[in-house]
């Protein structure tokens, strides 16, 4: 069986069409998959995004997720604006140093050094005078967003309107604290 088309004018033509086309194809398989490569094409729903907020441990790969999705962890934002009972805001930035306390209306935030010199840090929680605690949800987290992304710890008990995190050198919470631009929540 011969498949050769003549080589016509029109044939040719058609033939340049068939191999701009294919170049074309091409160069969007290999977009499409760079997007992928990259997660571009990364969309997490908002009902996702709630269960995250409302049982952090039972979906630890989702708020993983959230943390590398800058949309998401805008929505996530929102979600936690109207969700949580404390909210931490952007801070001002210092002049310079490290950030060793972040005030808020809700709740303020105290970073100390551990004396050991081992780079651990006490993260103590202070609630504000108006913070109301929730006595049927003793389960409360804290939440950052910040420019790396997102993190969450599961807060010890109040004691006096007090609660005290330790953190271990590498935790990525203290570099959280740093970021100005972090906000913090109780939920």
């Amino acid at each position: 069986m011969n498949s050769k088309l003549p080589e016509t004018p029109e044939n040719l033509e058609k033939a340049k069409h068939i191999f701009a086309s294919l170049d074309v194809s091409k160069d969007l398989r290999e977009a499409v998959a760079h997007a992928a490569r990259d997660n571009l094409f990364s969309v997490i729903a908002f009902a996702d995004i709630l269960k995250a907020i409302s049982a952090p441990e039972r979906h630890a790969d989702l708020l993983e997720k959230i943390s590398g999705n800058i949309r998401a962890r805008r929505q996530m934002g929102v979600a936690l604006k109207s969700l949580s009972a404390g909210h931490n805001p952007v801070q001002a930035a210092a002049a310079s140093g490290l950030l060793m306390s972040r005030e808020g209306d809700d709740f303020s935030m105290k970073l100390t050094f551990s004396a050991r010199g081992d780079g651990a840090a006490y993260l103590e929680i202070t609630l504000g005078t108006f913070y109301e605690m929730d006595m049927d949800n003793p389960d409360e987290h804290l939440y950052c967003l910040f420019s790396e992304g997102v993190c969450m710890r599961k807060l010890p008990e109040f004691v006096s309107r007090k609660t005290v995190l330790l953190l271990g050198a590498d935790d990525v919470m203290i570099s959280a604290f740093q970021d100005h631009k972090a906000e913090f929540f109780i939920r």
